[in-house]
């Protein structure tokens, strides 16, 4: 090809490409000026046509999932025709259509002030608002409208169970699950905040069924599981709650306020040895939970380490200054270990606190006549006999009577004793 021949190829080529492109934005400026004509205009809603006609049309566009369309042309209905509660509610559909719900809220809001006396708004609105955490308040309040206009309607009381449960109103919640006309729709979740619900009101016995419903349902509900270990639990029927106990642990091995549970558990049942890893790790984790030290004190003590649970007796009970059981709990402790003055310190604090039994009356006395303070412990053995009169506390007041010089007592009180021995092995 020669250079002129080359040239004029170009030339052509160029013109060409040129006209593709003018075409081309002609093209472009042509469809969006169509396009902005349709949206503004999107279906031709003649004057001649009555609000029926003109809903119906509408109403097509959105049974074809055309909501941005739908939309413009219920408003140009409502625009004609401010009244109508059918076009506001056209509109909020298709907003919900267009995946918009809050604009859809704003709609129905719009409708249920147009319309007081339109319940579907408000069930509409409460369905919207339950489906956000932040507006969980005013799904129920739309549910409670709706209902008032509607009170036999299953699915709604269920819409508001569900919402009551999740807002943390478990009395509310479990009168509307148990209704007979709400419980037939219940599914797998509505069982599960049902018994949630009760166990939270302490229904133990009414949520107990419930939860093993969920389980057979699904075995790996942990928090089912923890719940219905807890019903056990509250019934001291640890054989069933322990396992329960240690599959929520397998799931939760980090679950502090779960081993401090657990642990009391073990030593309800007096596996002291089992008991100190969790407790332990609790008291460690919580070192001011006051429970928790306590537990783990009474494991070492369980445990036969009476050093180790006086420690931890002593680093907890400031927070059990008022309690004089646990006072009284100590001083046994230290009575066991042979320190009489300090666990006769400990009676006297618990007896102050209010403790005033036969079973302190007996430690007192032994703590003090083993400190030698015989006449201290007269009065404290005196009426620890009078509630319980056993042979040994005939002996450590007959012990007593005698220290303090008070022979012909402790004499008439061991012969005393001495018949009632032969009497019994007669019989």
């Amino acid at each position: 090809m020669t250079i002129p021949e080359l040239r004029k190829t170009l030339s052509f080529g160029l013109a060409a490409a040129g006209f593709v492109v003018v075409l081309s934005l002609a093209g472009a400026a042509y469809l969006r000026w169509k396009s902005n004509d349709t949206a503004m205009h999107p279906v031709a809603v003649e004057t001649t046509k009555t609000p029926e006609e003109l809903l119906h049309l509408a109403g097509q566009l959105l049974e074809e999932q055309q909501a941005e369309q739908a939309i413009v042309a219920f408003r140009e209905i409502l625009a004609r025709h401010p009244d109508s509660g059918a076009a506001q509610a056209g509109i909020a559909q298709g907003e919900f259509l267009a995946g918009r719900e809050e604009d859809a809220a704003r709609e129905y809001e719009r409708l249920r002030e147009m319309d007081p006396e339109n319940a579907g708004a408000r069930l509409e609105l409460a369905v919207l608002y339950s489906h956000h955490k932040e507006t969980w308040a005013l799904s129920s309040e739309r549910y409670r409208e709706y209902l008032q206009m509607q009170p036999d309607d299953a699915s709604a009381q269920l819409g508001l169970a569900r919402v009551l449960a999740w807002t943390g109103d478990s009395e509310g919640a479990a009168a509307l699950f148990a209704r007979p006309e709400v419980s037939r729709l219940k599914g797998p979740a509505d069982e599960r905040h049902h018994a949630f619900a009760l166990t939270k009101l302490k229904r133990l016995d009414e949520a107990e069924p419930i939860l093993r419903r969920v389980l057979e349902r699904d075995a790996n509900d942990v928090e089912a599981v923890e719940q219905l270990a807890a019903v056990y639990a509250s019934r001291r029927q640890w054989d069933a709650a322990l396992p329960l106990y240690r599959r929520v642990l397998a799931a939760r091995p980090n679950d502090v306020s779960l081993k401090l549970v657990y642990g009391q558990g073990l030593l309800a049942q007096r596996r002291y040895a089992e008991a100190l890893g969790p407790l332990g790790h609790a008291a460690a984790t919580m070192p001011n939970h006051g429970e928790a030290g306590l537990a783990y004190a009474r494991a070492w003590k369980g445990a036969g380490e009476l050093k180790k649970a006086s420690r931890e007796f002593e680093r907890v009970l400031p927070r059990f200054a008022r309690d004089g059981r646990v006072q009284r709990e100590y001083g046994d402790l230290l009575l066991e270990r042979k320190k009489y003055r300090d666990a006769a310190r400990q009676y006297a604090e618990a007896e102050r606190l209010g403790v005033r039994d036969d079973r302190l009356n007996a430690a007192m006395g032994g703590a003090l006549s083993a400190n030698r303070k015989h006449k201290e412990a007269v009065p404290y053995l005196e009426r620890a006999y009078r509630a319980s009169p056993t042979p040994r506390r005939a002996m450590d007041l007959a012990k007593a009577y005698s220290k303090t010089g008070r022979r012909e007592e402790a004499r008439a009180l061991l012969e005393k004793v001495e018949r009632s021995v032969t009497q019994t092995a007669q019989r």
